[in-house]
This record gives structure tokens, C-alpha cells and sequence, in this order.
């Protein structure tokens, strides 16, 4: 059973992930909304769950401060020779949730999006038939790059098993590097202000 859902960065806890350090991007203006007001939330639609927002991330309002959610159970063929999930398959677990995060956002199936950079930071392993959240944000942009922060945690716990973050380039159709287009800025715009009114 596949779940979405979007859910505020909550505080640090007990168990609780690294803070993304803030990159130092060119300024480009705020795309909706400044941190302050995201921290006035109203709740979110039926698949979304709010918590309080503690987010350093998102100072100039350019990217999410919740996260993108998807529910999954560990498959059998994910394990390695020590029963547990291979650390091979968080980077494809990462990927697939940023990708769903972009059709969310409702960025064109044809976008073309190479990863430049990733990072995974492995804190627990995850076993057979063990159920997990696969968060994903996109909490930056710069004028060809989109950064995602990527956590994984195990359930019912919600005990961090994974932690990345990811650089995706925008490419051309001669694969080169591209801007992000003016319509990829609107549509993510839009996205944050639905989830923000609601």
C-alpha cells in the first residue's frame, strides 16, 4: 500500500536527523511566502498531517519547510546477506520519492532533472517486513539546481534509518544545463500556495 502525505518538519528529538546547512545561493527574490508565515499553518487536506514547523532552512522563503511523505514496507528482495536493506537501495528510495515529490508539484513527465550530487548518511538499518516513512522537501534553488533533504524513519518509532540530501540539474535537450524556466518557478508557486491556504 502506497500513502502520501505532507508533514511539517517537526523539532529535534530523542531521535532526530542533522540540520541541512544553509547554502549560500545567488539571492533570487522569495517565491511565496516568507518562513513567519509558514509557521501559521492551518491544517492540511485529509492525506496531510501538521506538526509544528522548526525549519532554519527556508529563511527567504524559497523552498518547502514540511515534507513530501510516502508510506512503504521493506521487499524481500531489498535485503542483503545480513537480512537487512541493502545500503545500495536508499539512493533509489530517495530518488523515487523526489520524483513523486516533482509530479505533486506538477512538473512536466518530459522535465529533464540529472542528479549532480548526493549524500546519504546511514544510521540504522532497516529488516524484512519493517514499515517506513520516505520523506523528501525541496528546500532550495539556485538558477539551474533544485537541493532535496531525503530522510527515512522507521515505523511506528519514526526512528531515523536515513538521511540525504540531493542536487538535480536541470538539463537541456542537448543535456546540458539549463535555467530553471520561469513556468517551473509558477508551478512550484502554486504548489506552496495551495499547501499554505489550506
Amino acid at each position: 500500500m502506497l500513502h502520501n502525505s505532507l508533514t511539517h518538519i517537526t523539532t529535534q528529538s530523542a531521535f532526530s536527523f542533522p540540520i541541512v546547512p544553509r547554502r549560500h545561493a545567488e539571492q533570487l527574490p522569495p517565491l511565496v511566502r516568507s518562513c513567519d508565515r509558514l509557521l501559521q499553518r492551518r491544517p492540511l487536506t485529509a492525506r496531510s498531517t501538521a506538526v509544528a514547523v522548526s525549519n532554519t532552512l527556508t529563511g527567504g522563503g524559497k523552498g518547502m519547510s514540511w515534507f513530501f511523505e510516502l508510506e512503504q514496507e521493506v521487499r524481500e528482495y531489498e535485503l542483503d546477506q545480513f537480512r537487512v536493506v541493502n545500503n545500495a537501495i536508499y539512493s533509489n528510495l530517495c530518488e523515487y520519492a523526489t520524483y513523486k515529490l516533482l509530479h505533486e508539484i506538477g512538473f512536466d513527465a518530459d522535465t529533464k532533472l540529472a542528479v549532480s550530487d548526493a549524500t546519504i548518511k546511514y544510521i540504522s538499518p532497516l529488516k524484512r517486513k519493517d514499515r517506513y516513512l520516505l520523506k523528501v522537501r525541496l528546500y532550495d534553488y539556485s538558477t539551474t539546481r533544485f537541493f532535496f533533504e531525503d530522510q527515512v524513519s522507521r515505523l511506528p518509532d519514526h526512528k531515523p534509518i536515513a538521511w540525504g540530501t540531493a542536487t538535480l540539474v536541470l538539463l537541456d535537450e542537448r543535456l546540458r544545463p539549463t535555467r530553471i524556466t520561469p513556468s517551473m518557478i509558477s508551478q512550484f508557486n502554486k504548489f506552496l500556495l495551495t499547501h499554505t491556504n489550506k
